[in-house]
């Protein structure tokens, strides 16, 4: 991985005619190189990642239909989660145990991919979400609204 990112970021390898004419052919391909190596790196970076979170995520005991959100930085911080919802489903700060305002980004025959504000999660932690059924539809519709103004719900 370390290879393929240097590769990449080494600026003397270039065509002789990479500045004097940045569309000839030897040129534009051996900046497709370059690149290929920068898109091999960052795959290689998104394995390891994913690979080392599914490890700590077996060592969580969230129960089924949880949602676990890392936070890799050293202080607490919040920021938006998209995810797919089974229609009918809100989610649930396991913490606090109140309901997520979320807002829907895309509505298929059986999903909704929503996006909701995971806030307060700690540094260099995690903080665990419940994907769980809605109780009341209308219900859940009418306290998403009274609760938040700039987050737009949709139960």
């Amino acid at each position: 991985m370390w290879t393929n990112m240097v590769l990449m970021d080494e600026h003397t390898w270039d065509s002789d005619t990479g500045e004097s004419d940045p569309t000839s052919r030897e040129a534009v391909q051996q900046l497709a190189v370059k690149n290929s190596y920068a898109v091999t790196a960052r795959a290689m970076a998104d394995w390891v990642s994913r690979n080392s979170m599914t490890s700590l995520v077996d060592s969580i005991s969230a129960g089924q239909g949880s949602l676990i959100v890392f936070n890799t930085l050293n202080w607490k911080r919040s920021g938006p989660v998209s995810v797919d919802l089974n229609k009918g489903d809100e989610i649930v700060d396991k913490s606090t145990g109140q309901i997520v305002p979320m807002e829907v980004l895309h509505s298929g025959n059986d999903f909704r991919h929503v996006r909701f504000i995971a806030q307060d999660v700690p540094p260099v932690g995690y903080k665990v979400f419940q994907m769980q059924p809605a109780e009341n539809n209308l219900h859940l519709l009418k306290r998403h609204k009274q609760a938040s103004s700039k987050v737009r719900t949709i139960a």
